[in-house]
């Protein structure tokens, strides 16, 4: 297996500097693809935002910027076991708490990327929502997919 390292920098100012740097011999190339295709990154209670995604002289590069403080949500999924994956589902908004309204615990990261490259996906019970983005949670290993809520949706979790 090819081993390949996906590196972040950070844009501050006018200036870019190196951030943190994930390698495919720990994570797979899956999850390199993965990591990349979330628009969002959580590390240390910040929530990053990816600027560009590149390839720059043959390395994995995204640069991101400070978003802002993460949020916390009361419901957060915290994932102990690596060897797993776990996916929440939240319908976004922008204010107020976002509730888990789902979860799926995945067996690799191919189906993650599955997810990850959709427009809209199937939540249990709920149907067919659009996606918002997409977010890896590094201080949790969790993928977060943020949906567009419907009207029902709201009523019942947004409230």
């Amino acid at each position: 297996m090819e081993n390949l390292t996906l590196k972040y920098y950070i844009k501050e100012e006018e200036e870019y500097k190196e951030f943190k740097e994930y390698n495919s011999s720990f994570i797979g190339l899956e999850g390199l693809y993965a990591r990349q295709l979330c628009r969002y990154l959580v590390l240390n209670a910040v929530q990053y935002k990816v600027l560009k995604n590149e390839i720059v002289n043959g390395e994995e590069i995204l640069t991101i910027e400070r978003h802002k403080q993460a949020v916390a949500f009361k419901d957060e999924l915290i994932n102990i076991d690596e060897s797993k994956i776990k996916m929440e589902f939240r319908p976004y908004h922008t204010t107020g708490d976002m509730p888990l309204v789902h979860h799926v615990v995945l067996e690799h990261n191919k189906e993650v990327i599955r997810y990850l490259l959709k427009d809209a996906v199937e939540i249990e019970g709920m149907g067919q929502r659009k996606v918002n983005f997409f977010e890896w949670d590094d201080d949790r290993k969790v993928y977060v997919a943020y949906f567009e809520p419907t009207k029902e949706d709201v009523d019942k979790y947004i409230k």
